[in-house]
């Protein structure tokens, strides 16, 4: 950290087990950043690939700092990194994902750009797990009447969030896949946002990556599924009639069609790109 730097001071946080083969990626890419006031907090669970040797050779940079030792899984990596942060913004970069050239000060001066924003997102961009371009997701700006209906999910990783309200409000660790999910769901009425209008980090499709298998093919592991039912009882149904869960689900059903209407005229700001990206020779 830099402190007579003008620049808000970002602390960027990876959790990592495993992910020797990427994490390079995402060291390069904070280093490259040009901003002068972060520092790289890895929080490795003791991985057992190349990981470890990989950190090694980047000993030399001063603003990395990571501590490879057992935890009780992702969500209590990252809330150990958020603890140990300094900065007074944390950005949330997984171990397989890399950030784009200049997201941080983008992400920062939309951050500064009106009063008491907690939270500032932007698109992100699919990659293979050879960094080969997929595809865009445009999210909107964070909106958690249409979150809270699970209409979208926003981004975690390449996400800036005011630093206490990630340390006042960990991740629960009873979630290994969803663990943005229920926090957004129960922190998301306190999120104040910002927005950046392009991407600000690749997303890696992988098989590695534990969310590729639901990505890939739409079906669900069991403890992902399991997730999701708790999602539902935890966050969806206790703010409706007291009725068996079959009818709850449908309930559900109806009410996320009705809200999709606004959802889906939202992202027609976005139109024209999805169409530019399903036909580029076209256009």
């Amino acid at each position: 950290m830099n402190p007579n730097s003008s620049l808000p001071s970002v602390s960027v946080v990876t959790p990592s087990y495993n992910q020797g083969a990427f994490i390079q990626d995402a060291i390069e890419s904070v280093a490259s950043q040009n901003y002068d006031n972060l520092e790289h907090i890895i929080m490795d669970a003791k991985s057992t690939d190349q990981t470890l040797d990989v950190l090694d050779s980047f000993s030399h940079l001063e603003h990395l700092k990571w501590c490879s030792e057992k935890d009780e899984g992702q969500s209590d990596g990252l809330n150990k990194g958020f603890r140990a942060a300094q900065g007074e913004w944390i950005l949330w970069l997984n171990a397989d994902d890399y950030l784009a050239p200049n997201a941080i000060h983008d992400l920062v001066a939309a951050a500064m750009s009106k009063a008491n924003v907690n939270y500032v997102s932007g698109h992100t961009d699919f990659v293979d797990e050879h960094k080969n371009f997929m595809k865009t997701v445009y999210y909107l700006p964070y909106d958690h009447m249409l979150v809270s209906n699970l209409l979208y999910v926003p981004p975690s990783t390449g996400g800036l969030f005011k630093t206490s309200l990630l340390t006042e409000n960990p991740l629960h660790h009873d979630y290994h896949y969803l663990m943005d999910i229920e926090w957004f769901l129960r922190v998301g009425s306190r999120i104040v946002p910002a927005h950046v209008n392009h991407s600000v980090v690749s997303f890696r499709i992988s098989d590695d990556n534990k969310t590729s298998q639901s990505i890939r093919t739409g079906t669900l592991p069991p403890r992902q599924q399991e997730e999701w039912n708790m999602i539902f009882r935890q966050y969806i149904y206790k703010r409706m009639p007291d009725f068996p869960e079959p009818v709850l689900s449908r309930l559900f059903s109806v009410q996320k069609m009705m809200v999709s209407s606004i959802y889906y005229g939202k992202k027609l700001r976005y139109g024209f790109d999805y169409i530019k990206q399903q036909f580029p020779r076209a256009l």
